[in-house]
């Protein structure tokens, strides 16, 4: 497919730390596949040797599904391309005994890892009645997993004290019964790089190349675990959006791809999916709160309009925007909201 300029040098930049910035609709998943197929075909890069991390595995499918027809089916089976859980999950089949569990871990979901930790808290406490909802308890236990950094004073010691102790705790538990959570997936990859050198060095020679789709929704661990396979070729190449992060509820933080040590930067601003109508309407939202990459995605060929106070609301600003540009009251437009908590901010206007 014909690729624009910006397209081109995002396919064609292989080498060292590549930044993205891909707003919706500007053909990134294109730039992704196109990339890898010139790896294979004009740099002559083995295709098991590239890694391409993503969050779904829908998406991943179809990555794969899309590269098989540039190149061929056969190509596009060699080139790892999964979820970061997918890729940690089969890492860990085969060499998690070397962290004190056998190979046929059983992959426990979020019903059972509260039970565990229920009875953890139960055996901390001493205390042989119905418990009451550990619900807050093990969110944060999410948290501080998730986000190590994250960790949060209640103010009630024995709380504060259990909260310290329980992650070192559901570890010792999750190895005591031979069980993996879906968020210790990628805890236990990590641990197991950390704890063996000659392992970590074996996939990172492995893979040569690492990209990463829709970056700005990776949680502090998973950036952490792709830039120490990264860390001995320094070929990582991240794409995303740092307006669209939604995956905040599983640790994601905005802040990396902000934050990327990149040595280029490349910005996908033309967008071929959304009709003008709705592109002028879409911009104030987009570019309400301009991150230090000040990426401007162009959708309309219109002047766009920036808005550097953090402070104010998207919604709340969305609608000011547009009566005030309008020439009376009666102009017709609709907001969509990710969550129902988003409507409360309709009655402030």
């Amino acid at each position: 497919s014909t690729l624009n300029k910006e397209q081109k040098l995002a396919v064609e930049t292989t080498d060292g730390k590549v930044l993205v910035l891909a707003g919706a609709g500007s053909g990134k998943t294109s730039v992704l596949i196109q990339r890898i197929a010139y790896l294979i075909e004009q740099k002559g890069v083995l295709p098991s040797k590239i890694l391409g991390l993503t969050f779904t595995n829908k998406a991943a499918l179809e990555m794969r599904h899309r590269l098989a027809k540039i190149a061929t089916p056969s190509i596009a089976k060699q080139v790892q391309l999964s979820t970061f859980h997918s890729f940690c999950y089969q890492l860990l089949r085969k060499e998690i005994h070397r962290l004190g569990y056998t190979k046929n871990f059983t992959l426990v979901d979020e019903t059972e890892a509260k039970r565990i930790v229920e009875h953890i808290v139960r055996e901390q406490l001493e205390f042989e009645g119905r418990l009451p909802s550990i619900s807050s308890t093990f969110e944060a236990l999410k948290t501080t997993r998730i986000s190590p950094m994250n960790f949060a004073k209640t103010g009630e010691k024995w709380h504060d004290k259990l909260l310290k102790d329980l992650p070192d705790l559901f570890k010792r538990s999750m190895r005591a019964y031979n069980t993996v959570d879906f968020d210790g997936l990628i805890e236990l990859s990590l641990s197991l790089f950390k704890e063996n050198p000659l392992l970590l060095e074996e996939y990172q020679e492995r893979f040569s190349y690492i990209m990463i789709d829709e970056y700005q929704d990776t949680s502090p661990l998973q950036d952490e675990l792709a830039k120490l396979l990264a860390s001995k070729k320094h070929n990582l190449c991240v794409v995303g959006d740092d307006d669209q992060s939604i995956y905040a509820f599983r640790g994601a933080k905005v802040d990396q791809i902000l934050q990327f040590s990149y040595d280029t930067i490349i910005k996908l601003e033309q967008n071929y999916r959304y009709m003008i109508g709705y592109r002028a309407a879409s911009i104030p939202i987009f570019i309400l709160v301009p991150g230090p990459h000040k990426s401007k995605l162009n959708r309309s060929g219109k002047d766009i309009r920036t808005v550097k106070n953090r402070k104010v609301l998207p919604l709340q600003f969305f609608l000011l925007f547009k009566l005030k540009n309008s020439k009376n009251y009666t102009v017709s437009f609709a907001v969509f909201v990710i969550t129902n908590k988003n409507m409360e901010l309709f009655p402030q206007i």
